[in-house]
């Protein structure tokens, strides 16, 4: 929770998973928190840090950084400094956002041809809504969208298996 007094990061963290709780957070990753924290406690008592707190995370983060990207992290590195920054934004703010990872997919040739017709045409939209359950109609549908579009790399391949 979000607090005008210093907190040490038994405190903090004992708060943190009572609001992780709320959210159902899952034991696999709340042991990723912990794993991370546990690594921020070491760093604190080499140190000798008593009380958490936003410059603490950054000096953490930094070392874990050393003189490299971020981009040349292991999975597990990307991981720490989130416990960190987690930390940060809950004792500053009372919550923590959430994120999600925008992921774009780039299709290419035949195949990906085939793929962005199905995917990106008004057709679509309608066979999304009546037919997505429906077993037996994808296949038929999905060549059907491809036949009315004139798909180049679908008449290649019809053509192939003729």
């Amino acid at each position: 929770m979000k607090s005008e007094r210093q907190q040490t990061l038994a405190e903090l963290i004992s708060g943190i998973e009572a609001y992780f709780k709320e959210l159902s957070y899952s034991n696999a990753r709340m042991r990723t928190f912990r794993n991370g924290w546990e690594l921020l406690n070491k760093f604190m008592l080499k140190h000798s840090i008593e009380f958490y707190e936003p410059l603490v995370g950054d000096a953490f983060i930094r070392n874990i950084l050393d003189t490299g990207s971020y981009e040349g992290l292991s999975r597990r590195e990307k991981d720490t400094i989130r416990c960190a920054n987690v930390l940060t934004e809950y004792q500053t703010t009372g919550f923590i956002k959430f994120r999600s990872v925008s992921k774009s997919y780039n299709f290419e040739g035949q195949i990906g041809e085939l793929i962005w017709v199905f995917l990106f045409t008004g057709s679509y939209k309608v066979y999304q809504k009546i037919h997505w359950a429906v077993t037996g109609c994808i296949f038929t549908d999905f060549q059907a969208i491809l036949l009315q579009t004139r798909c180049f790399a679908y008449q290649i391949w019809t053509s192939s298996i003729s």
